[in-house]
Order: C-alpha cells, then sequence, then structure tokens
C-alpha cells in the first residue's frame, strides 16, 4: 500500500511539475538598412544618416568620445586622444525588438544576442554584459594611424540581457510612461506582449540597434533607360521586395512588388501612376502588414513595425527596396539564444536598402536595360479591371512562350501559368475564379517581359 501511494505521490509531482513548466514564445521584428549609388556601389559611412531620435533613457557606447590609444610607427610610439573612425560602417541595424509571451511569470531568462561584423551599440533595458570601452579599443587599428580605425568586419558585438518575464494578469506599466516618449518608441508597445522587467526597469521589450560591416544580399542598379535591376547574392528566396518612392513633393509611387527566387536578378519598371493615401493604407501597407504575418508576426507586431516608419521611412523623400530577410540569413548575421527553452521564435527582420537618385550625369555607369526589361516590350493585357477573364494579346511577328504569375500585394503568387501567345491574336489568360482585388500581373518570356497592375471586380 505504501509503495502504491509513492508512486501516486510521484505522478502528481511529475505533472504538477509538467504544468508548472512555462510555454515561451519569442518574436522578433527589426530592419537592416543600406545605402547605394545609382550604379550599385555600397555607401561605407551609413552611420553618417540621421537616426530616429530614442529616448535620452536608451543605454549607449559612446563611440563618439575621443579614446586615448597608442601609436606604434617604426621603432617608436606615443600616445594619442581622438574619434574612431569607422571605415566600412554599410550597415545599420535598427530598431531590432523582442517580445516575450507566456501564460505565466517566468524568472531569470537569460537572453544572448551576437552581432559577427557589427556593433550593438545602443539597448534597453540595460544588458548584464555587452561591448565596453577595452573591448572597443581592442579593436582599434592604430599602427601609424593619426586616427584610430575600425573595421567592422573584424568586429564581434555582443549583449546579453537577465529579465524576468510578468504574469499577463500584471498591470504593471512601463517604467517611462507613455506620453514621455516619442512615437518610435511608443508604437512598439502596443501589442499582447507581456511586460518584462530588468534591473528595476519595465518595458514592452528588449531594444537594441548598431551598426556593422556585413555584405548586403541584395544590390540595386538603375538602367540606362530609368528603370531598376536588383541583384540578389544569396540562395535563399526572398519572399517580398517592395520598390517605394516617395518624391520632395509628397508624391508617392510603387514600382513593383515581386518576390526574388535563388541566385538571380529582378527588373523593376518605373511606375508613374501616383499611389494615393487611400490606396496605399487600404492596399500597399496592408498587403506588406499581410506578408511579415506570413513570415512569422503576429498582426499586432506587423501593424506596430510599420507604424514606427510612417514619419520617417515612408514619409520622407527617397526610394527605399524594402524586403523580408530570409530566416537563415538572420541567423547567421544575428545568432541568438535563451537560458531557457523557448517553444517558439520567430525573426522577421525587413532590409530597407536605399538607392541614389536617378542622375543623367551618371548614366554612362548605369546598366543598359536587359532583354528581360526591355521598354520595347509590346505585351497587351486587357480588360482592366475586369469582372471574369483576363487577355493577353502579344504584338510581335513571332509567337512567344511565356510564363505568367498573379501577384496579391503580399507579395505571394496566387495564381500562375506558362502558355504559348500567338501574335496578334487575344489569348485568354488560364486563370480559375481569382478573388476581388488589386494584383500584380507578370509575364516572362525568352526576350521580353512586363509587369501591369490589374483590378478583379
Amino acid at each position: 500500500m505504501k509503495y502504491s501511494l509513492t508512486i501516486v505521490s510521484l505522478f502528481f509531482v511529475l505533472a504538477g511539475n509538467a504544468q508548472t513548466t512555462p510555454e515561451i514564445t519569442v518574436h522578433e521584428w527589426g530592419t537592416f538598412t543600406s545605402k547605394y549609388t545609382g550604379y550599385g556601389k555600397p555607401y561605407q559611412d551609413v552611420h553618417k544618416t540621421v537616426d530616429e531620435r530614442v529616448p535620452d533613457f536608451v543605454y549607449h557606447i559612446n563611440f563618439e568620445k575621443p579614446y586615448v590609444f597608442r601609436v606604434d610607427y617604426k621603432d617608436e610610439y606615443y600616445y594619442r586622444k581622438a574619434k574612431i573612425e569607422f571605415m566600412d560602417a554599410s550597415i545599420k541595424m535598427e530598431t531590432p525588438v523582442l517580445y516575450f509571451y507566456s501564460r505565466q511569470a517566468v524568472t531569470d531568462l537569460m537572453v544572448n544576442v551576437k552581432f559577427p561584423q557589427g556593433s550593438i551599440s545602443e539597448f534597453y533595458p540595460l544588458p548584464v554584459t555587452k561591448e565596453d570601452t577595452n573591448y572597443v579599443k581592442s579593436k582599434i587599428n592604430t599602427f601609424g594611424m593619426v586616427v584610430p580605425q575600425l573595421y567592422f568586419k573584424n568586429y564581434n558585438g555582443f549583449a546579453k540581457w537577465k529579465i524576468n518575464i510578468l504574469s499577463p494578469d500584471d498591470l504593471s506599466k512601463p517604467s517611462h510612461p507613455d506620453e514621455t516618449v516619442p512615437n518610435v518608441w511608443l508604437a512598439p508597445r502596443k501589442t499582447a506582449a507581456n511586460m518584462i522587467e530588468s534591473n528595476g526597469e519595465k518595458e514592452k521589450y528588449i531594444f537594441y540597434r548598431g551598426l556593422g560591416g556585413f555584405t548586403n544580399p541584395i544590390v540595386p542598379t538603375y538602367t540606362k533607360s530609368g528603370n531598376m535591376v536588383i541583384t540578389k547574392n544569396l540562395a535563399e528566396n526572398i519572399s517580398y521586395v517592395m520598390v517605394y518612392e516617395k518624391t520632395t513633393e509628397g508624391k508617392r509611387y510603387v514600382w513593383g512588388i515581386n518576390p526574388i527566387n535563388g541566385y538571380t536578378s529582378d527588373a523593376f519598371i518605373r511606375n508613374w501612376t501616383e499611389v494615393s493615401d487611400d490606396k496605399w493604407n487600404n492596399v500597399y501597407r496592408k498587403g506588406f502588414v499581410k506578408a511579415l504575418t506570413n513570415a512569422g508576426l503576429y498582426e499586432d507586431e506587423a501593424e506596430a513595425m510599420l507604424n514606427t516608419w510612417d514619419n520617417s521611412y515612408f514619409g520622407k523623400p527617397g526610394i527605399k527596396i524594402f524586403w523580408i530577410v530570409p530566416r537563415e540569413f538572420t541567423e547567421k548575421i544575428l545568432p541568438i539564444s535563451f537560458s531557457k527553452q523557448i517553444s517558439s521564435l520567430e525573426r522577421v527582420m525587413v532590409g530597407r536598402t536605399e538607392i541614389d537618385p536617378f542622375n543623367m550625369a551618371e548614366i554612362g555607369q548605369y546598366i543598359d536595360d536587359p532583354p528581360t526589361t526591355a521598354t520595347t516590350t509590346e505585351y497587351t493585357v486587357f480588360p482592366n479591371p475586369s469582372t471574369s477573364d483576363i487577355f493577353i494579346k502579344f504584338n510581335k511577328p513571332e509567337p512567344e512562350t511565356v510564363k505568367i504569375e498573379m501577384i496579391d500585394f503580399s507579395g505571394r503568387v496566387v495564381n500562375s501559368c506558362t502558355m504559348e501567345v500567338v501574335p496578334f491574336t487575344d489569348c485568354k489568360i488560364p486563370f480559375n475564379n481569382p478573388v476581388k482585388g488589386l494584383y500584380h500581373l507578370r509575364v516572362c518570356g525568352d526576350k521580353t517581359s512586363k509587369s501591369f497592375n490589374i483590378s478583379m471586380q
């Protein structure tokens, strides 16, 4: 009898332990920002571009302060005080935030982020371990130098936090109230994530950002006719790419939205049709949110991400390529680990690659339009808008086999087919009952291609 009771007691102890083991879900979003000339050369000083201002309570490594360093030259040495010069700051890692979800409180969770070829230079709450002055000095190149130089390719940034995940029933507020912080800090708070606490500081998320020198996997280049070719030097597929333009007059244009698969290039034809605020908010922006949720974010997280960009990335003039970074690339560039088992981890980083305005003075350095983006293409797609069937007409003397893809505004291919188009003949595209909405229709042949915006009603 005693043996049986012991077994029963052990069962309930184990069962109780299983029930109290918390399931932890972690979601992350952030941005890798880069900038290119119109002929595809990356800038190496992106740290000089204006950051979104973060609150004064955010901790940081002060790279701006002068460092005392030893200069060795031949058989002599001397000491000098000067600011560090970054030699290969080609990437800004902007506003990664980490959200934590658990049905019960979790204590003493260690969160360890590493950044090979980069520095984690700003953070909140304060990490228990981070890069310090001695580490920075150990990475400075001073031999024979008047100014100390730092190459991020030889740098390995890191930060480790010790946090408590508060219970979802905990009604604690952030240490810094909503009314005291800017929108760039406030918008990410508007999710269903648990509050966290570290070193007596309470917040909705872990925040960090920094600078890097790794190679950006996409390169944009203008063609001589003013279109754009994006070359991807990465095996993993990119599920969503949007070329976005905001002019100094406040006009908005979307050149196109496409996935890019494999080691390849894709062309984006300059679009001169202005996108209204209504169409932006109800079509393109909603499509972007859908693409982010397809990649792993919750909808409120995706909305929070884009809300931080309304006045900056979306609001400021310039031509920008937004693309969802493949998860495999994120794990390589920014590895993360935890001291406790994580039930689910989603990491959705977005590349924001800026390109200088098209400049006729540089046209000799731009590439020729490849055959797949020739502006002499003679496809016609009709009717547009359409309530049922869509037809294509090919106005050239020879027949051609083409691949046709219907792409929604989240970048997802919803219909595709391969067909032969007969010259000067109306050929029905064999799509079955497409859902009402706006789409990109991409027609790719052996020698020509073109993209259309079409409306199914």
